[in-house]
């Protein structure tokens, strides 16, 4: 509990620069410059092993998602062939792509 926390991003600086003039006439000037930013990540690696066990949780919980509306409604024993192509389905999948029908489903 004592332990210190590693912070994964330790340094951040940005510049901006803004100019705005007024002018009495029509014409006014603005202009903004930004600078390229500085940003010092230092991962550990235990950081690294949870954001790939993190990663892994959830592709397998969207993989598990996805191919859920496809499971048989009956048992294995009263729908076999279901059953077989549902396996065959969860195996062949890639699971990053979404039908277009899903698609649809999500976004209502």
């Amino acid at each position: 509990a004592d332990e210190e926390h590693n912070y994964v991003c330790t340094d951040f600086s940005q510049i901006m620069i803004t100019t705005f003039i007024d002018r009495v006439t029509e014409n006014s000037f603005y202009s903004m410059e930004i600078l390229p930013s500085l940003l010092d990540l230092t991962i550990s690696s235990q950081q690294n092993r949870q954001y790939q066990r993190l990663r892994d949780s959830i592709l397998s919980q969207q993989r598990f998602d996805t191919m859920l509306q496809k499971r048989p409604s009956s048992p294995p024993i009263d729908d076999p062939t279901g059953w077989w192509k549902y396996s065959i389905s969860c195996v062949k999948h890639k699971p990053t792509s979404r039908s277009w029908k899903d698609v649809l489903e999500i976004i209502r």
